[in-house]
């Protein structure tokens, strides 16, 4: 980025688009993810081996995915009446189920998107207007990749639910390779056991309901992206990334859900909130919510590189928590909005508590790894300079750590 005329705004060097700080989080995230946040373009791997295909402006040649028996292509083409996929089924360019139409795709069976793009709104895409039917299994889940052997972000579009209400199920399959792995407008589905992977944006939610059981994200710079809409998620893994999970308003609730490895774990605003008994570990933040209300309760935010848990203008109730090991700071505080007790606050870097806030700070009830007041303060940041300066009030401190509910 570099520096624009107006205040605080910036200019892109790969995309040319000046950004406001105005700008919602998600956009701003998304053309991160689209142009790159460092200023270099994604490389991609070589492939060695035959059969292959030319590279595009002058990258490497890629090897193709071998397809055995095909049993179905379908190429630009429409799907008006229930069809069921199973073996391997070939797509070519955009295929669409029409809305009185349902899809059902059986145990094993194996999706692959040819494109003679890499990706983008012109790519290989499965759009369901319709009802789509995902039935795979433990032993034989679905798989939907690209036709490279090695697939890589944006070999295909992806799959899409836009204006679907209809029952949409998927269970136990894979999607990878994708722009958006799946991609749900003004639409409501039901999922357990799928796993994305190498997608740029895994899941897209805009405005839909989704009640999703035991997922995971791999190598994916946007794991989850939720605007607006109602969105459920439990028992799930979500692993690297620029971002695990972007929230924007709507309702979201997460339960026993790990993020891990991201540059951020979860990063939430203006969104009614439920984090129930989840893990966020080993990312460079592990939690930032903004204008957010709800609880976070039972929530391990531990060995974080930055700081741990951070709220501004949040309405929330935070309680059982742990916030450990986080690398510069534990617990950072913007206001006072927010009511937190019985959590565990110990053993995070040179700052236990940062508050930003103006006026007196109450944070009774906590343990604090068995610090006493005056060796507490030394690792409290009071807030900013006022006249009376603001004070932080922590006692009474709990004298043992309390026993977190999950």
């Amino acid at each position: 980025m570099t520096r624009n005329d107006g205040p605080g705004d910036a200019r892109c060097r790969q995309c040319g688009v000046t950004i406001s700080p105005a700008w919602p989080i998600a956009l701003v995230i998304l053309l991160m993810v689209l142009f790159g946040s460092g200023g270099e373009a994604a490389q991609l791997p070589s492939g060695a081996a035959q059969p292959t295909v030319e590279g595009l402006q002058g990258l490497p040649a890629r090897m193709l995915r071998p397809l055995g028996t095909v049993e179905a292509t379908y190429r630009e083409q429409a799907i008006t009446e229930d069809t069921v996929w199973k073996g391997v089924v070939v797509l070519e360019g955009p295929v669409t189920v029409a809305p009185q139409a349902t899809l059902t795709i059986r145990p094993g069976a194996v999706i692959v998107a040819k494109s003679s793009e890499a990706g983008g709104l012109g790519g290989t895409s499965l759009f369901v207007h319709g009802r789509l039917v995902v039935q795979g299994d433990a032993e034989r889940p679905v798989l939907f990749t690209s036709a490279f052997a090695v697939p890589h972000p944006g070999d295909w579009y992806g799959v899409i639910l836009q204006g679907s209400e209809k029952k949409n199920q998927l269970d136990n399959c894979r999607i990878e390779g994708a722009e958006r792995g799946l991609e749900a407008h003004f639409s409501s589905f039901t999922a357990s056991g799928v796993a994305f992977a190498h997608c740029r944006i895994a899941l897209r939610l805009l405005d839909s309901l989704a009640s999703i059981r035991g997922m995971t994200v791999s190598d994916s710079p946007i794991g989850v992206m939720i605007q607006a809409g109602e969105t459920d998620l439990r028992d799930g893994v979500v692993s690297g990334g620029q971002s695990g999970i972007v929230a924007e308003a709507g309702s979201v609730t997460l339960r026993q859900v790990t993020v891990q490895g991201a540059v951020t774990g979860l990063l939430a605003e203006g969104v009614r909130l439920q984090v129930r008994g989840a893990l966020f570990t080993g990312n460079g933040s592990g939690l930032r919510l903004t204008a957010c209300e709800g609880e976070v309760v039972g929530v391990r935010v531990v060995d974080n590189r930055d700081e741990g848990l951070s709220l501004k203008r949040s309405r929330l109730k935070v309680h059982g928590n742990e916030i450990s090991g986080n690398g510069r700071v534990g617990l950072r505080l913007g206001d006072t909005l927010a009511a937190l007790w019985g959590n565990i606050i110990r053993n995070n870097g040179a700052v236990e508590l940062a508050y930003d806030g103006i006026g007196d700070l109450s944070l009774p009830g906590n343990w604090w790894g068995g610090l006493s007041l005056p060796e507490l303060k030394k690792k409290v940041v009071p807030g900013q300079v006022a006249d009376p300066p603001a004070r932080v009030l922590l006692a009474p401190l709990l004298a043992t750590p309390p026993s977190l509910p999950f």
